[in-house]
């Protein structure tokens, strides 16, 4: 069996089909489906229908491209690898993610609890300072006072 584009190509073209170039493009990133059969300018091949099936269903193709590598497989096998290899591949991105986002958040935590101020608990320190300052200042004052007077009776 040959590949999809030859048995396209080498079918018996109708009036008003096109006869031959299904895909156009140069690279797997230019590939696409002819703009005769997308604008409706030709139709596509009646006659090329069991032939393109037969080619499709082929299961002695080899596929080899950004490591996916398959052999004796149909075009079928290989969207659904390449397919499974996304979904594999986005799954090992979410759980990345997810790893990234734990390790992410402990570590502003543990910067947070290391350098952050706690405004509320420091305004309480600050009030007893102040509290304890005045009393220390009241003490003094009774202090020398008291010296004053004891001064004063000698």
């Amino acid at each position: 069996l040959g590949s999809f584009a030859s048995a396209y190509n080498n079918a018996t073209t109708g009036a008003g089909e096109l006869a031959s170039s299904f895909f156009v493009g140069t690279s797997r990133t230019t590939l696409a489906v002819n703009s005769a059969l997308t604008d409706g300018t030709s139709a596509l091949k009646s006659m090329a229908a069991s032939d393109v099936s037969d080619a499709l269903l082929d299961s002695t193709r080899s596929f080899s491209a950004d490591g996916l590598t398959l052999t004796n497989t149909t075009y079928s096998t290989l969207v659904t690898s390449s397919l499974t290899g996304f979904q594999q591949a986005a799954s090992n991105i979410a759980t990345l993610s997810t790893t990234a986002d734990g390790s992410r958040t402990y570590l502003q935590e543990k910067l947070t609890n290391e350098t952050a101020v706690n405004t509320d608990n420091e305004l309480v320190s600050l009030v007893n300072y102040q509290n304890a300052y005045a009393a220390s200042a009241h003490v003094m004052s009774v202090i020398q006072e008291l010296f004053q007077t004891l001064q004063n009776l000698l």
